[in-house]
């Protein structure tokens, strides 16, 4: 009776543990070539969810701001992954730091806010859109968990690069956005 409580107890919290990871933790799937060549279409990565570490620098994927108006008309993000669509970006500026040079603004990054970059010089960020709210911040990267689609290597196209591929599925619409892996 003992062993049988105690395999109960071992599932229970196998269960919290699962429950308390899904809550602080997200693996998302790359779409698109703004991060290139840091990530690209079909890279993993594992984000921490919240925008507390996101300083100059770290990867983070935010609410893709609306074409018309920015960031200005989204209200905070939620929780679920599929509720919204996504972007992931660097961060170039924290607030109280002058804009970076490819962002065109006078000032300084206002308090609550990030501006962030694609790395890919034709991404559309906070070139386009001003600087992002943190309450528009899902997470921040803290790992690559790997790829899905092969990349060409500098020895030559496909050579020694890992075979995959993307799903069809996701929104595929933007050159910068992410799949959820799981909710």
């Amino acid at each position: 009776m003992v062993v049988a409580g105690t395999g109960a107890a071992v599932v229970l919290a196998a269960l919290a543990t699962l429950w308390w990871a899904g809550r602080r933790y997200a693996a998302v799937t790359v779409e698109g070539h703004s991060m290139r060549p840091a990530l690209d279409t079909g890279d993993r990565v594992l984000i921490r969810r919240g925008a507390r570490r996101a300083g100059r620098g770290s990867i983070v994927v935010v609410a893709r701001p609306r074409i018309q108006s920015g960031w200005k008309a989204s209200g905070p993000v939620e929780r679920r992954l599929a509720d919204r669509e996504w972007s992931i970006k660097r961060v170039a500026a924290v607030a109280g730091d002058p804009y970076p040079e490819p962002i065109d603004r006078p000032g300084l990054v206002p308090e609550g806010h990030i501006a962030v970059l694609g790395d890919n010089p034709v991404s559309v960020d906070s070139k386009h859109h001003g600087p992002c709210p943190q309450d528009q911040v899902l997470g921040v990267v803290v790992r690559r968990l790997g790829s899905r689609a092969a990349r060409p290597s500098a020895a030559g196209a496909g050579a020694g690069a890992p075979q995959g591929t993307v799903p069809g599925h996701g929104t595929g619409r933007a050159r910068d956005s992410i799949r959820p892996e799981q909710q």
